[in-house]
C-alpha cells in the first residue's frame, strides 16, 4: 500500500459505469494522478475489482461479458481479482 497524507477532496462522476466494482479501477486512477510517474508504464490497462476502505480487493460479477468487452476494446492487459 502507497501511504498518502494529502487533504482533497475528490469527486467521482461515473456516468453510465455503475456497480462496485469499477471501485479498484477508480482506486488506482486516483493513485496513478496523485503519485509520480505512470502507474501502468504507458500500456492501456482495463481492470474490474470491488476495494473496501481498507484497500483488500474483492470479488467481481459478469467476468465473460467484461472480458468480452475488454477483447473488443483492444486493450492487452486486463487485471482481475483472483
Amino acid at each position: 500500500m502507497i501511504p498518502l497524507s494529502i487533504d482533497a477532496n475528490v469527486s467521482i462522476i461515473s456516468g453510465a459505469i455503475g456497480g462496485p466494482s469499477a471501485g479498484l479501477a477508480f482506486t488506482l486512477t486516483l493513485i496513478d494522478e496523485l503519485t509520480p510517474g505512470d502507474l501502468m508504464g504507458g500500456q492501456r490497462v482495463a481492470v474490474t475489482g470491488t476495494i473496501d476502505v481498507e484497500g483488500h480487493v474483492g470479488a467481481i460479477g459478469g467476468l465473460n461479458s467484461k472480458a468480452s468487452a475488454v477483447l473488443q476494446t483492444g486493450v492487452k492487459y486486463f487485471l482481475v481479482p483472483a
